[in-house]
């Protein structure tokens, strides 16, 4: 076992507290980065969800107005009595 001097011990704890400081920053730059990933997926989700509702309400109306036309038609052409 090596004895150190309270000098020694001092930069030990010094070096150690550097380390994770910089561990620490590095985290926080990851810690943003994620967050800032996050948001970009979560916002192209919301994106294809309203794109997808606009799709269903225009194949909606779409389908509304070929079974009017169809409606229509057939009272046309259906002989009077």
């Amino acid at each position: 076992m090596t004895n150190q001097t309270l000098s020694d011990q001092i930069n030990a704890l010094v070096a150690e507290n550097r380390r994770l400081r910089s561990k620490s920053d590095a985290d926080d730059q990851t810690i943003g980065l994620l967050k800032a990933n996050y948001k970009t997926v979560t916002d192209g989700i919301e994106d294809m969800v309203e794109d997808h509702r606009k799709i269903e309400r225009e194949l909606t109306i779409e389908v509304h107005n070929t079974r009017t036309a169809e409606s229509r038609n057939r009272r046309s052409v259906e002989p009077s009595g």
